[in-house]
């Protein structure tokens, strides 16, 4: 015979049990504890739930429930002396009782209370009540055997276990601390902690194992250093917890016990193997998706980090309006983005951006600093002309840059120079870059190799 463990009922059912009804089994009190010699014996009882599963009538003839009677701890209780018996239906059935018995198997058979059957109908139930038998001294399992009478003879079986005096699991909860005090929260902010708190007659810690969901690993498992007190490392996304007591008992199985509490997590990250998304989808916090296809719009609030890269079946929007700035050194940039200059030609005669043929020349010069390509632009032109010069610098975000130009001290006029920055993805406001602006920039210098050439040809 197999018997399947199921925590928190305190009894384990046969798995091979072929009965035309269910079966299940309630204990009062849950779980069954032991009786203590010289003092008043603890009295328990026995709910079976007999239900039909399927969409017909069944006709029952009998159901008998055969329990252990004796002192050794495979025995259920002591004597049969005190105990009763009753059904849910007293009007069409009735239990015939074993008399008393203080050793050996006693049977009591749910029976109809007139003819040889009675039916129950289709999800109907009976409950039949084996109540006020005192408990063994010696903690142990025993067995309840079943023999149904349905159109056939079949069998079920429970096994129930009586602990030993005093124990008791409850009280799970999860909580933050507030001062000096632990103070019970179903919601956290991503990043925290929760200190789960619980109550039991068991304080060998090896008996205790905690699980708890991991977004990204799986499920978890951990003995905690402390009876009843366990804390959880920062939580990323909305976690489970399950607190499980193993218990070993003389002649029977281990028993499990177990509770469970959950705690939501306030902008949790996002982990996905495969998602289809149909409405909109706001992330706020730290996301790893494998494979998601999405619908509708996809706002992402936190930071995505794409580590397989991006490819795009529609338009990318990614530039944010431009940003008027003044030359200088700029430290970090806080996006990616570009360096945008635009100078207009002059119309005054003897007036330059760069006029080599004229003998006069200017200059206008974008640095990058942090590994960005250094760019340098000297644009000629005739002093009467009004033809613009436009330089565009890539900058990667973290990276500063350098914008600067000149006007030689022979020249008549200065060509009009502007600049802007063009970040990616976020917007920057002028204000944001007059913080990031770290001073001036260094002019290029009018004796530069490359301005002395020139205008030594000119």
């Amino acid at each position: 015979m197999t018997i399947i463990e199921r925590p928190n009922s305190w009894v384990s059912q046969d798995s091979a049990a072929n009965t035309t009804l269910s079966y299940a089994l309630q204990l009062d009190p849950a779980p069954l504890t032991v009786s203590l010699s010289g003092h008043d014996p603890i009295f328990a009882s026995l709910e079976f739930v007999l239900t039909n599963p399927t969409a017909s009538p069944i006709d029952v003839s009998s159901v008998a429930f055969t329990i252990q009677v004796g002192t050794e701890s495979s025995n259920l209780t002591t004597s049969t002396a005190t105990i009763g018996a009753s059904v849910s239906d007293s009007t069409r059935w009735q239990i015939q009782m074993p008399g008393t018995i203080t050793s050996g198997p006693a049977i009591y058979t749910l029976q109809p209370k007139t003819g040889s059957s009675v039916a129950i109908a289709p999800g109907a139930s009976v409950v039949v009540e084996i109540y006020n038998f005192p408990t063994i001294h010696n903690p142990g399992s025993s067995i309840i055997n079943i023999k149904e009478t349905a159109g056939g003879v079949r069998f079920t079986s429970f096994q129930v276990t009586t602990f030993p005096t005093g124990f008791h699991f409850y009280g799970l909860s999860a909580t933050v601390e507030q001062g000096s005090q632990l103070v019970p929260v179903a919601q956290v902010g991503a990043g925290n902690p929760v200190t789960l708190v619980w109550y039991s007659s068991v304080v060998d810690l090896a008996s205790v194992t905690i699980y708890y969901s991991d977004p990204v690993r799986g499920q978890r498992t951990v003995t905690p250093s402390i009876v009843g007190l366990w804390t959880s490392p920062p939580l990323s996304a909305d976690t489970v917890f399950t607190v499980v007591i193993t218990v070993s008992v003389a002649g029977g199985s281990p028993l499990t016990a177990a509770l469970s509490t959950s705690v939501a997590v306030q902008n949790p990250s996002l982990v996905a193997g495969q998602a289809t998304v149909s409405g909109p989808l706001a992330v706020s916090g730290a996301s790893t998706l494998a494979n998601v296809n999405i619908n509708n719009s996809l706002t992402a609030i936190g930071l995505a980090t794409l580590t397989g890269g991006l490819q795009l079946t529609g338009p990318l929007g990614a530039l944010q309006s431009a940003v008027a700035i003044q030359p200088g050194n700029y430290g970090p940039a806080p996006t990616d983005g570009f360096v945008y200059a635009y100078t207009s030609g002059s119309t005054e005669a003897g007036a330059l951006c760069s006029n080599l043929l004229s003998g006069s020349s200017g200059g206008l010069t974008l640095t990058a600093l942090g590994g960005n390509v250094v760019i340098w632009i000297l644009q000629s032109y005739w002093a009467s002309n009004s033809n613009p010069a436009t330089l565009l610098l890539p900058v990667k975000k973290g990276n500063g840059f350098s914008i600067s130009s000149f006007i030689p001290t022979y020249s008549k006029a200065n060509a009009p120079t502007s600049f802007w920055w063009i970040p990616f993805g976020a917007s920057s406001s002028p204000q944001q870059m007059a913080t990031l602006r770290l001073g001036d920039a260094s002019s290029p210098r009018e004796a530069d190799l490359m301005y002395i050439e020139q205008k030594g040809r000119s």
